[in-house]
């Protein structure tokens, strides 16, 4: 970071102030780590979105195309913008390749930058917005890639975010909120430059799909698959982050979203509970808390963070150590959520109180028991469950 500074401090010395303004114009001037070298072959290519379940196949954020995008942007070499376009614009071949590797990442092969899935939208116009200025592409080109990438509203508008007009009773299963941010990640981009209500109501609609967080911490969707817990509130940082906004970390809602996902990691290595936990998240989750505990919990995800990596770290700052969450042990660790909207509604649940999940252990790591009670009974794959571990 600081040669990086160092060498933008000479660019703009060199460009000089012009009546006061001053243009640097495209800057890129790159210097890969000693021995790093970046593969041509996408599928080699890792991210930070990685988790130990999913690889870095490319969720949560991830396609071919943003691969290429981001390698270009973070090397400089032109060989990976030029195959992302030829990705995004596919003839027969690049058709076969989207298919075979991204599968259902990119749902319109047809119109690559029109219709990614929505696990798999958000960072491509995120890495164009970067990009696009690059002398590697022409005028004609990024015309071509703003009109495509406006043709993605017409896949999301039905997905439910784009047509809300107050805020939801609750924040959505991870489905809606991936929803949210890649529609949040559209608009931003031309509400800059195109100014109209059409944009603007993008990052409306996103904010309102985020705005219960304001009042309450109960995400819908999976609530009661403990193992993708994670997954479901990935999202929610990523849009934290995205947006500014930190009324969920100033309210305390945060605090109890992340307190239920620290109730059920065990200490083990490796963790269920952790499986799905991308690299990003609990980066995200240390970055926004200054608690070194989630550190902590991604070396429990067995992942290695030695190797390069596409996108945002979010790496911690040098004083963040990894700490061990002393604070649970001895006692349990109890996690009160408000009862969702539809258990509210009188549909004839017999209980009108209960906790959300809730353990117990003898030492923060796995050298002690555990115990883990879910209870909230959520109809799903897994209601009631008890699990111990090692010696519990």
């Amino acid at each position: 970071m600081e040669a990086a500074t160092d060498a933008l401090i000479a660019k703009l010395k060199a460009v000089g102030p012009n009546k006061g303004s001053l243009a640097a114009g495209w800057l890129l001037e790159i210097q890969l780590g000693d021995g790093i070298v970046v593969s041509k072959n996408v599928r080699d290519l890792e991210t930070w979105e990685a988790s130990a379940g999913y690889g870095s196949s490319g969720y949560f954020g991830w396609n071919m195309i943003s691969k290429r995008m981001a390698a270009y942007c973070m090397t400089g070499e032109p060989f990976h913008a030029r195959e992302a376009l030829r990705l995004a614009f596919p003839d027969r071949q690049a058709f076969k390749e989207i298919t075979d590797i991204d599968g259902e990442m990119i749902e319109n092969k047809d119109d690559p930058l029109a219709g990614p899935y929505h696990y798999n939208a958000h960072l491509m116009i995120v890495f164009w917005d970067l990009i696009e200025e690059s002398p590697v592409f022409s005028d004609e080109e990024r015309l071509r890639v703003a009109n495509a990438f406006a043709r993605q509203l017409n896949h999301r508008r039905d997905e439910g975010i784009y047509r809300l007009t107050k805020p939801p009773v609750a924040v959505s299963s991870r489905h809606g909120q991936w929803s949210a941010v890649s529609l949040y990640c559209l608009g931003r981009y031309f509400n800059r430059d195109y100014l109209n209500p059409v944009w603007a109501q993008c990052l409306r609609g996103a904010a309102l799909a985020f705005a219960p967080l304001h009042k309450q911490a109960w995400l819908d969707g999976e609530s009661d698959n403990l193992f993708w817990y994670s997954t479901g509130l990935a999202p929610v940082f990523t849009y934290l982050l995205l947006s500014g906004d930190r009324a969920p970390m100033q309210n305390g809602v945060a605090a109890t979203l992340l307190r239920a996902q620290e109730v059920m990691v065990s200490g083990r290595v490796p963790d269920w509970a952790l499986r799905s936990a991308a690299l990003d998240y609990l980066h995200k989750a240390a970055y926004l808390t200054q608690d070194g505990r989630w550190l902590e919990y991604r070396k429990r995800t067995g992942m290695d963070t030695g190797v390069f990596r596409l996108g945002q770290s979010f790496w911690p700052e040098e004083h963040l150590k990894s700490a061990l969450p002393a604070d649970l042990t001895g006692q349990w660790t109890v996690t009160q959520m408000p009862k969702p909207h539809w258990l509210r509604r009188g549909n004839g649940f017999p209980f009108e109180e209960s906790f959300y999940n809730a353990s117990f252990r003898s030492a923060p790591d796995a050298s002690g028991d555990y115990i883990l009670l879910d209870g909230f009974n959520g109809a799903s794959r897994n209601p009631y469950p008890a699990r111990t571990a090692p010696g519990g």
